[in-house]
Order: structure tokens, then C-alpha cells, then sequence
């Protein structure tokens, strides 16, 4: 992580000098210093960017409480009853314990390893 000042200071001797010599004398690579170029250039400052993360979709206690209601709901189904996509929703269920069966349907893994070494015995 570097400083804002390291960041002024930097953009400030690549004006006169060259990206390789500016890599060199501040140890940043030259991909950092376009990159904070871009950023000056694009917002006029050379604050860091906020995370880019948006508000999930699948809320763990709604996508658990419809799993419980529609047991055999495929993908595409709660993608679009959540208003995300098929990728977000697999991931979502994954998150709260959901793995994929065959034909796409979704069964929560409930069976420990001590109920399997137990039954298998």
C-alpha cells in the first residue's frame, strides 16, 4: 500500500522523467505509475478508489428461507426471483452450505464427517 504522498511525489517527477526511471528511483512498477496517472488524469486527485464492491443480491437468510420453500429450485430460477445472475446465486448457495446435485437442483449438506465414518462402519 503506498502513501498519497508517495503517489504526488512520484506523478510529479514523471512529468520529466520517464516511467522505467521513475519505477527505478521510487521502487514502483510501471504498471502502478500508469495506473495512478489514469486516476489523476481520470478524478483529478490521487486519492485511492473506494472498493469496487456492489451490495450482494442473495441475502444469506432470504436465499436460505426460499431454499426451504422451493427445494427444487434450479439456478436460473432463483437468479431471477433474486434479480442477479445464475453465477451469483451459485456462489451464494455454496456460501450458505448448498452443493449441486444432478440436473442443476440444490440439496443443503447436512451429513458430517462423524455421521459418514459412523454409517459406513
Amino acid at each position: 500500500m503506498y502513501t498519497k504522498d508517495l503517489r504526488v511525489v512520484a506523478m510529479r517527477y514523471l512529468e520529466n522523467h520517464t516511467y522505467s526511471e521513475t519505477s527505478e528511483v521510487f521502487g514502483v512498477s510501471v504498471t502502478t505509475l500508469k495506473s495512478w496517472k489514469r486516476l489523476l488524469k481520470e478524478n483529478n486527485s490521487l486519492d485511492r478508489r473506494p472498493p469496487n464492491k456492489s451490495a450482494t443480491k442473495f441475502h444469506d437468510d432470504e436465499l436460505k428461507k426460499y431454499m426451504n420453500e422451493h427445494p427444487k429450485a434450479m439456478l436460473k430460477e432463483v437468479a431471477t426471483y433474486f434479480g442477479g445472475t445464475e453465477g451469483g446465486a451459485c456462489n451464494a448457495l455454496y456460501r450458505i452450505g448448498y452443493s449441486q446435485k444432478k440436473l442443476q437442483s440444490y440439496t443443503q449438506s447436512v451429513t458430517s464427517k462423524q455421521e459418514h465414518n459412523t454409517t459406513s462402519n
